[in-house]
């Protein structure tokens, strides 16, 4: 069995892994560093749901049915189970989500740093884990869409198993529970977990196994994920229904940056940038060190791992930072490693100040990210659309007091229709779309009341209030509306007509 010999042997603290001194301290950095997420995640979390997803998987600790987006397509029912578990204790939707990716992010991190340690020494390992612990990308996720967290803990389960499956090329049960892992591990996040089958037919093939063992290693894989996918299917109604759902999904997820869904190139040639500095941003914290490192091994493993999820994410679909957390834990991985070389001499104040400045290098770029794509995973990102969410909704209670019927009008915007119908499901919420290719609705206390007529007709109210930040405000005014903060509201008159767009409504 080959062994990973870290460089450098000075430090008695973390230089030998079966020495017990050296695992205590270790697992106390770690502990440090789990802290470190609890604490710098916590007070960030927004006071409402974040994304138009947060919403779905609200709704889901609720009613589990992707065929009503609760959550969407795919299901994810592993975090939806995990998520219900907090729910139980804590029953407010922000509070259940937002602890549910706490643990996510915790487990990751313990994953990503184990992995880090066996593959090139326990120094990489405490550097791996660190340089993943403020990772911008993983902060943001941490406190907005907290399922995608799931990505970086299946990317460092799998890559774990792998390496020690490659580690023991005697041994057919360790390859076989790296083909079971990726299957079970599709609960929590189904299609990226494909991305890291890769991975597994490199083990296959370094560890010179036969295809008898690859065809039981598929059956493994098929097995382990039967359960959740048969769940998931019932719960949409059917294996025709979920078909179409899964289809009609991805196309409105893909047609406006991938070439292969008929993209234009300007969006394709963005999106390809995202992926570029949403997995690199990070990296800047380590990449400095690249020309002074020595060569580190296990480079194939580490791309083979690496490629098939960024090839995806900058070919097919990444829409926001968090979904680069597939491939981010290999990129901390690869800088620890690359660390590990650079610090010559392996004292502990050496290794602190190197973990020291990874954490404030990464602060540094969550607050003043480099650039306009690097600031869409930011603690102004968050903290402005947490505001932003908090004045709308201040301005919906204030002009919605005194117990007059109120029908809130959605055209575009960071606060979604569905925040609306989740939030004031008392109110009626026509949803305005800006794309020509969706349909409007109008919903009444969470369910579909108007599909047919909300683009001509108004739903019945004593007082309309309006939300379309790309609507010029001098003209609102001009023809009628008042405005209340962030939003627009009049009241209701006999044959009232309003013009929002290209839609013209009628009393």
């Amino acid at each position: 069995m080959q062994k990973a010999v870290p460089f450098g042997t000075s430090v008695p603290a973390l230089r030998q892994e079966c020495v017990p001194a050296a695992r205590d301290w270790a697992y106390f950095l770690l502990a440090v560093l789990a802290i470190l997420i609890i604490a710098t995640r916590i007070p960030l979390l927004p006071k409402y749901l974040y994304y138009f997803d947060s919403v779905n998987f609200a709704l889901a600790l609720e009613e589990f049915n992707p065929a009503k987006h609760q959550p969407q397509p795919p299901g994810y029912p592993g975090f939806v189970l995990l998520a219900r578990a907090i729910y139980v204790v804590f029953p407010a939707p922000e509070i259940a989500l937002g602890l549910a990716g706490l643990a996510a992010a915790v487990v990751a991190l313990g994953l990503t740093w184990r992995t880090a340690q066996s593959m090139f020494g326990p120094e990489a390992g405490i550097l791996a884990a660190t340089l993943l612990a403020l990772n911008p990308s993983f902060w943001f996720g941490g406190v907005t869409n907290e399922v995608r967290l799931c990505l970086a803990l299946n990317s460092a389960a799998v890559g774990l198993i792998c390496w020690h499956a490659l580690q023991r090329p005697a041994s057919r049960a360790w390859f076989f529970a790296a083909c079971a892992i990726p299957g079970l591990l599709a609960v929590f996040r189904p299609v990226e977990t494909v991305l890291l089958l890769p991975l597994v037919l490199f083990v296959w093939w370094r560890t010179r196994r036969t295809v008898a063992d690859l065809l039981v290693g598929a059956v493994l894989t098929l097995a382990a994920a039967l359960p959740w996918v048969a769940f998931t299917i019932d719960s949409c109604g059917g294996l025709r229904p979920a078909i179409d759902l899964m289809r009609s999904y991805g196309q409105s997820q893909f047609h406006s940056s991938s070439l292969l869904f008929g993209a234009p190139l300007g969006g394709a040639i963005l999106m390809a940038k995202q992926a570029i500095v949403w997995n690199g941003t990070g990296a800047i914290a380590w990449i400095w060190a690249v020309p002074f490192a020595r060569r580190i091994p296990n480079v194939a493993f580490l791309a083979v791992w690496f490629l098939p999820g960024f090839l995806f994410s900058a070919l097919v679909h990444i829409g926001d930072p968090d979904q680069a957390l597939l491939t981010i834990p290999v990129l901390c991985i690869a800088g620890g490693a690359i660390l590990q070389t650079v610090l010559r001499a392996f004292d502990l104040p050496r290794l602190t100040a190197t973990m020291v400045w990874i954490l404030a290098a990464n602060t540094v770029l969550f607050v003043l990210p480099p650039g306009r794509i690097a600031r869409a995973a930011s603690f102004n990102a968050v903290h402005s659309i947490d505001q932003r969410m908090q004045s709308v909704f201040v301005s919906i209670r204030e002009l919605s007091a005194g117990g007059n019927t109120v029908a809130l009008l959605h055209y575009g915007g960071i606060v979604t229709w569905r925040h609306l119908f989740y939030y004031f499901p008392q109110h009626r919420v026509t949803y305005l779309p800006t794309e020509q290719n969706e349909p409007c609705m109008t919903l009444f206390r969470r369910d579909l009341e108007d599909n047919q007529h909300c683009a001509t007709q108004l739903a019945p109210a004593h007082r309309y209030i309006l939300l379309a930040p790309h609507l010029n405000p001098d003209w609102l005014l001009q023809n009628g509306w008042h405005r209340h903060g962030l939003i627009y509201w009049r009241d209701a008159a006999p044959n009232l007509k309003l013009d929002i767009g290209p839609y013209h409504l009628r009393s």
